[in-house]
């Protein structure tokens, strides 16, 4: 049996893998709901122009963490469920 094309992972360890793919993140949001709190909080006191720059930089290192971090995690966990539906189709067709 040719394996380069052949997936045997059994649908429960991608069901399992999911789940803890979004425990990430979850932990991974909650992480960023923390810092993005504490480092606002640092800025509280400062008006005009200091706290213009502080928020914009607050907000590009939010994007960077949705492109890098929120975007891709999305992603990952999408595909694993398209392909638990697959292989639960695919299982279905066969039995």
């Amino acid at each position: 049996m040719d394996m380069a094309n052949t997936l045997d992972i059994p649908v429960a360890e991608l069901r399992a893998a999911l789940q803890q793919f979004r425990e990430l993140e979850q932990e991974a949001e909650q992480v960023r709901n923390a810092v993005d709190g504490g480092v606002r909080g640092i800025g509280n006191s400062w008006y005009g122009q200091a706290r213009t720059a502080y928020n914009a930089e607050i907000d590009n290192w939010l994007a960077d963490y949705q492109r890098m971090v929120a975007q891709p995690m999305t992603q990952l966990t999408n595909w694993f469920q398209q392909m638990i539906v697959i292989m639960e189709d695919v299982e279905a067709q066969n039995s």
